[in-house]
């Protein structure tokens, strides 16, 4: 069975994936040079964590999920974050970068010429506030609330 159309939608896919990279501030030929991938060193659910919950945050209950771009270094250090999807607290979407910054080490990736090259990862973090007063339906009434005052305000 032959798919009809399937090099157009393929084609139309990796110019989204590349208006996408270009707005995020990647080089269009950036994929295309790396050899091997960056790879963390150690368990990458250690570089950002429960401790690094911004204070203020935690005060206010906010809470959320937000998709970073790091950029790696050719010494494996996260040198640059961008939130690109945002949690609707600045205050945990800093704190994201910050802890990434600090803790998150990869091997650099590997150009197509054998030599360490500096490359982006997208990591995805999910920000909750664990006990039991989260199943409490006030603080959940609180939350929606706050998320539909976010969504809002735009």
């Amino acid at each position: 069975m032959s798919l009809v159309g399937t090099a157009r939608a393929l084609a139309a896919l990796a110019r989204c994936n590349d208006d996408i990279a270009k707005t995020w501030g990647i080089a269009p030929g950036e994929r295309e040079a790396v050899a091997t991938e960056a790879q963390p060193r150690g368990d990458p659910t250690r570089f950002v964590g429960p401790a690094d919950y911004a204070k203020a945050a935690v005060a206010r209950g906010e809470l959320g999920t937000s998709a970073q771009l790091w950029t790696i270094d050719t010494d494996g250090r996260v040198s640059a974050c961008r939130t690109v999807i945002p949690s609707g607290s600045e205050a945990l979407d800093k704190a994201g970068c910050d802890a990434a910054r600090l803790r998150a080490r990869f091997t650099p990736a590997m150009g197509r010429d054998g030599r360490p090259m500096t490359s982006h990862t997208t990591q995805v973090i999910k920000w909750e506030l664990r006990g039991a007063w989260q199943d409490d339906p006030a603080y959940r009434a609180y939350v929606r609330q706050r998320r539909e005052a976010a969504r809002a305000e735009g």
